[in-house]
Parts: C-alpha cells; sequence; structure tokens
C-alpha cells in the first residue's frame, strides 16, 4: 500500500545460502486496512523473504526448462532410476551393509541388484503391472 519497509537484512537460512529479510513497521502494519491482503499473522508486521538476485535468476532459469520436452525426457530415466533405488533401499535394505570391508559389501550389493533382476523378472513372468507414481491431490485438481 505504498509503505516503505525498515530494514533490510541478510540472514542465513539452510546450506548457508542465505536470504534477504525485508521487515515493515507494525505500527504501519496495524492499522493498514489491506493487512489481510499481506500477511495472515494478528500481531506480527509483515515480512518478506527473498533470494539474492544471481540466486533467483538461476531458480528461475531452472525452473523454465523444466517445461521443455527435453527435460522431461531426461527426468523419466530419473524417475526410473529412483524408483530402482527406493525398491532397493525398501525392500532389500541397501542402506545397511551386513558386512565389514569393501569387498564384501560390494558383493552384498551385486547380490542385492541380482535379486531385485529377479523380482522383476518373476512380476514379469506372472503379468503384474509395475505400480504407477503416487499423483499428488493438487496434481489431481489440476488435471481435473
Amino acid at each position: 500500500m505504498g509503505e516503505t519497509s525498515i530494514s533490510w537484512k541478510h540472514r542465513p537460512d539452510q546450506g548457508a545460502k542465505g536470504s534477504i529479510e525485508i521487515r515493515f513497521s507494525s505500527a504501519h502494519c496495524r492499522i493498514c486496512e489491506s493487512r489481510h491482503l499481506c500477511t495472515k499473522s494478528q500481531k506480527n508486521p509483515r515480512l518478506l523473504k527473498i533470494r539474492p538476485q544471481k540466486e533467483f535468476e538461476i531458480l528461475e532459469k531452472m525452473r523454465t526448462e523444466r517445461t521443455h520436452p527435453e527435460f522431461k525426457e531426461l527426468y523419466k530415466q530419473r524417475a526410473g532410476i529412483e524408483g530402482t533405488i527406493s525398491q532397493a533401499t525398501g525392500g532389500f535394505c541397501l542402506r545397511r551393509s551386513r558386512y565389514l570391508g569393501l569387498a564384501k559389501t560390494h558383493l552384498q550389493n551385486i547380490a542385492i541388484a541380482c535379486a531385485i533382476n529377479l523380482t522383476r523378472l518373476m512380476a514379469w513372468f506372472e503379468g503384474i503391472p509395475k505400480e504407477s507414481t503416487r499423483t499428488s491431490r493438487f496434481t489431481c485438481l489440476q488435471n481435473f
């Protein structure tokens, strides 16, 4: 509503990348008729957190790249790999080694890979379809 901020501070956040925190005066926010448009807080004034310009531009570039068909094709490969890793960690205890030493741990990982292949082969022979990725409720609403 045309009010000027009272402070700008650099605040470190997760990963120590940092963001810029912009605060507004509580005196102005308290009497403003459009307060409900700026903040949900009943007591505190408006607070904005923004990324530094360079990080913001990189993030926006990555978001626009996600819409291209080339990215979607590349992401299909990643989704398949993540499904395999999920199956290995959830069903075959990949995260924990039963043995000490690199050679025995490597052998365990090879055995797990063989077990995954056999499990998938048996499912294919029995005609069990692959599980589909869970679709979030928000995505379902968008497709509706």
